[in-house]
């Protein structure tokens, strides 16, 4: 090989690895952009539709407050941050003192309907 044949070959391998880079450069940018999508997607609350910072279960502190406190209306111990850690006797005290603050209805959680409740679908004929 001479001189020009590798100046020739070093000159190609700069201008493929230049292209590479760029193409990688243009991929970069594209995951930047379609993690920004999601991190606003992402911080929507699952409650109430604000935009704001959430928690694990996708609430804001608001609706995650809420969601505990219609937990613990419900009995449902090992789900609420509030409750899991208190004994039985603490559990119900506790209860009683959301009851008593907030109203015995639930804030977040839909209630469950009764049978009764259920529309009635007409026969079919």
């Amino acid at each position: 090989m001479n001189s020009d044949e590798t100046e020739d070959q070093l000159g190609e391998q700069r201008d493929t690895e230049e292209q590479s880079s760029e193409v990688k450069t243009e991929h970069r940018d594209e995951e930047q952009s379609s993690e920004v999508k999601t991190e606003q997607d992402d911080t929507v609350c699952q409650g109430c539709d604000v935009q704001t910072t959430l928690n694990a279960l996708g609430f804001c502190n608001t609706c995650s407050d809420k969601l505990d406190r219609d937990l613990m209306r419900l009995r449902n111990w090992e789900h609420t941050t509030l409750g899991a850690d208190l004994e039985v006797g603490e559990r119900e005290n506790q209860r009683r003192d959301i009851i008593s603050q907030y109203g015995k209805e639930l804030e977040l959680i839909l209630p469950k309907r009764n049978s009764s409740q259920r529309k009635k679908r007409p026969k079919r004929k």
